[in-house]
């Protein structure tokens, strides 16, 4: 049987006592006939009105765990008399394994999936995300394996590819049909992104994985916060002309003022913030123009009027 699947068994239990009895089975497996430290619980199944002298026959059916092993396993039942045994009953009279033949686990892929950044995401600029499908199980892949990206606002997928992967453009989803070994990846997936200019502090988006005849759906996703970097405090705008201005305001005042503004004249900042920066940015290129220095001068300051 494939793990993740359903088998039936039939049990068959004997009241040998005077009277009618009850009883709770239990059901396990186990790599031994008796019930272990390793073993693995399947479930119950009450038995009501058992006569004495009687046979009680019955079937019940039991999913089995995605990620059981790759082994072979005893059926192994246990119950709980519902009315006071007599002294001579043992414990050890209590379980049973169904030996006739052991239950061989057919192990499936356990395909799991992660995503990461190598990049400091800024708003406004473009940036990239790793995704990499990984077979976590002991069997191999079979058949199509699907990676699909859900964009969150203000992140826009710019282009999405990975050698051997098919993908659509610009953000998926991909698929290759490959055979993936246990514990082997395939190779990543590469996400090019364009960060919106009012992306918030954190972003988060969602890449899944499916197909593949993966066993255990609950790991195919990953979803990763991802901060924005900001240009406040210590962080220095580009150098022009020998001198950068190291922005010395907090977000959303002075030269981080997002305020929209129109272009006007040469200045062709959009928010009052940019308009600001480039004013002071053409003043320390004309000063630098009148310096003989090798030495990258940095200018802290703030934009405030």
């Amino acid at each position: 049987m494939a793990a993740g699947s359903t088998a039936t068994v039939t049990y068959n239990l004997f009241n040998s006592g005077f009277a009618a009895s009850s009883a709770t089975v239990h059901f396990y497996l186990s790599t031994t006939p008796r019930i272990n430290g390793t073993s693995i619980y399947l479930g119950s199944q009450p038995v009501t009105n058992l006569d004495a002298f009687s046979y009680f026959i019955q079937e019940s059916a039991f999913q089995f765990r995605a990620t059981l092993r790759q082994v072979s396993y005893y059926v192994v039942w246990t119950w709980i008399s519902g009315v006071p045994e007599y002294e001579t009953h043992s414990s050890e009279d209590s379980q049973a394994a169904i030996t006739n033949g052991l239950l061989t686990v057919l192990a499936g892929p356990d395909l799991t999936i992660t995503k990461s950044h190598t990049t400091h995401f800024r708003r406004g600029q473009a940036a990239t995300y790793a995704i990499t499908v990984r077979n976590s199980g002991e069997g191999s892949t079979n058949g199509d394996v699907t990676v699909s990206y859900f964009a969150p606002f203000h992140l826009t997928a710019a282009s999405i590819s990975g050698s051997g992967w098919s993908c659509s453009q610009p953000a998926g989803p991909c698929t290759r049909a490959d055979v993936l070994q246990p514990g082997a990846n395939y190779p990543p997936i590469r996400l090019a992104v364009n960060v919106g200019e009012n992306a918030p502090s954190e972003v988060t988006n969602m890449v899944t994985v499916a197909g593949g005849g993966d066993i255990d759906p609950a790991n195919n996703n990953a979803g990763e916060p991802t901060p924005m970097a900001t240009d406040a405090v210590g962080t220095p705008k580009a150098v022009t002309g020998g001198i950068s201005i190291v922005v010395q305001d907090a977000a959303g005042v002075g030269f981080n003022d997002t305020t929209a503004a129109s272009p006007v004249g040469g200045n062709t900042g959009t928010t009052l913030g940019q308009q600001r920066l480039m004013v002071v940015q053409a003043a320390a290129n004309k000063w630098a123009s009148t310096l003989n220095s090798t030495v990258a001068i940095r200018i802290s300051g703030v934009g405030r009027i």
